[in-house]
């Protein structure tokens, strides 16, 4: 975990002089206007060149699969270590509020989008708000990552997972809706969002994974009874002050902050008659002032 920063910093140095996108393995840049050999698809500036839909008006790249008739945001870099492959990321000519494309016309066929690929957004440091239309489902990991000036996302109804560290370091980040759809918020997936201050989790949330609220801004923390995994370090921060957890049989956790002033000044809510329970397991019974909600 203490390479992360590391590996974000060799991806924004990569793309730091980037202008357009890929639109292959081999590094080859595609400009973000409209080439001479392609003609628009419609006046919003889509550009189909092969297996590719290029959105000149908000410089996204999505690779499209023409069996299902869909299409994801392009895959960005991926990385194993501190290698970085040749593949391209998102462009870095983002600028503000960015609207993803729910469907496109492409050799006469319509294209869902449906996904958001890895590290297909990551490192947009200008990028303040993107809006995810309803056709998505899934968001890759990393998919946001670095994205600095981002205030705020909306994550639409069916998404059932947010993947490793979708949003690491997106440290504008105020605020977040998240749908009723969710089952797993993954390892990561909020780590360093230091400007959210209070969050609720969906009520049918199952998984909330290692290091997924890692922040330093964190106040509030409202937990759903569903949810059945919290994992080491989930909610390791020092200015989480107030907890509603709902879960009715607590399991043993390594969640917290594990220095004593955290317990000592936290207040953990839980519901009425499992006081007891929550005294009697890690980490819960840490906590000096566990009360029971009516």
């Amino acid at each position: 975990m203490k390479k992360l920063p590391l590996i974000i910093s060799f991806l924004l140095a990569a793309t730091a002089g980037v202008v357009g996108c890929d639109s292959d393995d081999n590094d080859t840049v595609v400009p973000a206007i409209q080439p001479e050999d392609a003609e628009p698809t419609d006046s919003t500036g889509l550009v189909i060149i092969g297996n590719e839909c290029i959105d000149t008006v908000n410089h996204v790249v999505y690779t499209i699969d023409a069996k299902t008739n869909t299409a994801v945001v392009k895959a960005g870099r991926r990385i194993d270590g501190v290698h970085i492959d040749t593949l391209r990321p998102g462009c870095p000519d983002v600028q503000g509020e960015i609207t993803l494309l729910d469907h496109f016309e492409a050799n006469g066929n319509t294209i869902t989008v449906t996904g958001i690929g890895d590290y297909s957004l990551c490192g947009l440091e200008n990028l303040t708000a993107v809006h995810i239309p309803q056709t998505i489902t899934s968001i890759g990991a990393f998919a946001f990552a670095a994205c600095s000036s981002m205030e705020y996302v909306t994550v639409p109804e069916g998404i059932t997972a947010i993947n490793d560290y979708a949003f690491y370091g997106c440290t504008s980040l105020k605020r977040v809706s998240l749908p009723e759809s969710l089952t797993t918020i993954a390892q990561g997936a909020f780590h360093k969002c230091e400007q959210m201050e209070g969050i609720t989790l969906p009520e049918n949330l199952e998984v909330i994974g290692s290091i997924a609220f890692c922040m330093s801004g964190l106040k509030t923390l409202t937990i759903p009874a569903s949810v059945k995994e919290i994992g080491e370090n989930a909610l390791f921060t020092e200015s989480l002050h107030t907890i509603y957890s709902y879960i009715k049989d607590p399991f043993e956790v390594q969640a917290f902050n594990k220095q004593s002033e955290f317990f000592d000044n936290a207040t953990l809510y839980v519901p009425k008659g499992c006081k007891k329970k929550y005294q009697n397991t890690m980490d819960w019974c840490l906590f000096k002032n566990i009360v029971e909600m009516e």
